[in-house]
């Protein structure tokens, strides 16, 4: 019995130290072409063709559901108005080389690139 409880231990421990060891995020497109979400695939897209690169050249590095603070989703521009609620959205962060680019999206709204972005509202306790 203590011998097929070691072995047990020995690989849940082997288990845990290779699954920290894969990378998370930052894992090229290729990679994760059948992962992505159709969000983060448009932007991946619109970046390559944004920067006349092949798709491949850019990086998946994140993806995660946030609260843009009004409508502007994160992404104000100067003289525009917008409407002042929260607004369920998805930020897209993409690599390329040594630069990151944000993609947002919200409100209905397909994913696009943001030259100057804004913080999310921060997350509740509650999430």
């Amino acid at each position: 019995m203590l011998k097929i409880m070691s072995a047990i231990l020995i690989a849940l421990t082997a288990t845990f130290i290779l699954t920290g060891c894969q990378p998370e995020q930052n894992t090229p497109r290729a990679d994760m072409s059948l992962e992505l979400s159709d969000l983060a695939n448009e932007a991946i897209q619109n970046l390559a063709g944004r920067l006349e690169v092949p798709s491949g050249e850019v990086v998946f590095v994140r993806e995660e559901d946030v609260t843009w603070r009004d409508g502007s989703l994160g992404c104000p521009q100067k003289d525009m108005m917008y409407t002042q609620a929260l607004v369920p959205g998805t930020l897209i962060v993409l690599r390329v080389d040594d630069t990151e680019y944000e993609y947002h999206s919200g409100g209905g709204r397909a994913p696009f690139y943001c030259e100057n972005p804004v913080s999310p509202a921060p997350k509740s306790s509650a999430d």
